[in-house]
């Protein structure tokens, strides 16, 4: 990356390099808070999106997920002072602070219930739990996701059909693009500067209260907040023609706007449920553009959501600022020096 400015005021030193030793030793330092403030600001636009440092994030591989592809996730991340790592088992759970779930499909013991829901009983744990939808009974995510939401004493649920959409989608009807961002609590900041999220072959999230399915397109429940919704042209298939409970959405017969990510409050901990595993590279949904050119602000939104539970816990030193800080200091320091001669 090149800096104009500083090879200016590098021609310009070169220039007058018969000045008297201290103002030459002025002029270096000056020349040294150029580099470093702008060596700053590429630091600080690169890091700007992920404002999260020293996390430890898991990502469950152990239960057959059905996209396997977290690179650029983790690269993100790791760039950003994280510890990021694909678990099989749960046995150091303890030790982190989020939890992702990508559309597991080998159903959950239930002493791994256990585990999981002793660690998120802890404060400041945030849990992902990613669907997908039914597409040729293949995948059918919900089978082994719902019991687990369920044993969490959650609220939300994985409908069991598939979302499509032929008006609003990267390409074909089954990668939706979702273009509706909640404007509620939660959604109000994460969404910012996010319109569209490429989910591929996704499912839709519904509520379950006191035994009854709940429809969060037109009903609330205390805690829980949908963030992002699918366009109003989307619709529900039922690809694996199952007739089960979990296939909500798709028995209503009903266009449009189904929940695609929900929040659900625990108190100091925090369970985010998702039509599909958008931290996945797969098809670019973690990212800027999809497969097919479509632009897409994924990377944006998971960003976004992630920093807005650890937004001020855990912020890394700036050592570029430090340097330019320290710089400007010495400046000063040196000017007032050579005033006092």
């Amino acid at each position: 990356m090149q800096f104009p400015i500083t090879r200016l005021n590098i021609n310009f030193f070169k220039k007058n390099s018969s000045l008297p030793p201290m103002k030459k030793q002025l002029a270096t330092i000056f020349l040294l808070f150029l580099i470093t403030e702008q060596i700053s600001f590429v630091f600080l636009v690169n890091a700007s999106e992920i404002k999260l440092s020293k996390k430890k994030i898991a990502i469950d591989i152990g239960h057959s997920p059905v996209h396997i592809t977290y690179d650029l996730f983790e690269t993100d991340y790791l760039e950003s002072g994280n510890v990021v790592d694909e678990i099989e088992n749960f046995t150091h759970i303890d030790d982190y602070n989020i939890l992702l779930i990508p559309a597991s499909k080998i159903n959950y013991t239930s002493d791994e219930m256990t585990i999981i829901k002793t660690w998120f009983a802890n404060d400041d744990k945030l849990l992902w739990i990613a669907g997908d939808s039914d597409y040729a009974g293949q995948f059918i995510s919900h089978k082994s996701i719902n019991p687990l939401l369920e044993f969490l004493d959650s609220k939300l649920r994985l409908d069991s059909g598939a979302v499509s959409d032929l008006y609003s989608n990267d390409g074909t009807g089954y990668r939706v693009i979702a273009t509706n961002p909640g404007t509620g609590t939660i959604g109000g900041v994460v969404n910012e500067g996010v319109e569209r999220l490429l989910l591929h072959g996704p499912t839709a999230v519904y509520g379950m209260e006191n035994g009854n399915f709940v429809d969060l397109r037109s009903e609330t429940i205390e805690g829980v907040e949908v963030i992002f919704s699918y366009n109003d042209s989307a619709e529900m298939l039922d690809q694996d023609y199952s007739n089960t409970e979990s296939d909500f959405y798709t028995s209503l017969d009903e266009k449009g706007n189904y929940p695609a990510v929900v929040y659900e409050d625990f108190g100091e901990s925090h369970l985010i449920v998702s039509g599909e595993v958008l931290f996945s590279s797969y098809k670019n949904m973690y990212g800027e553009e999809g497969e097919h050119g479509s632009a897409i602000q994924g990377k944006l939104f998971v960003n976004n959501l992630l920093n807005y539970f650890y937004k001020s816990k855990g912020l890394p030193f700036n050592f570029p600022i430090f340097v330019v800080s320290l710089t400007l200091i010495s400046v000063i320091v040196l000017y007032l020096k050579q005033k006092k001669r």
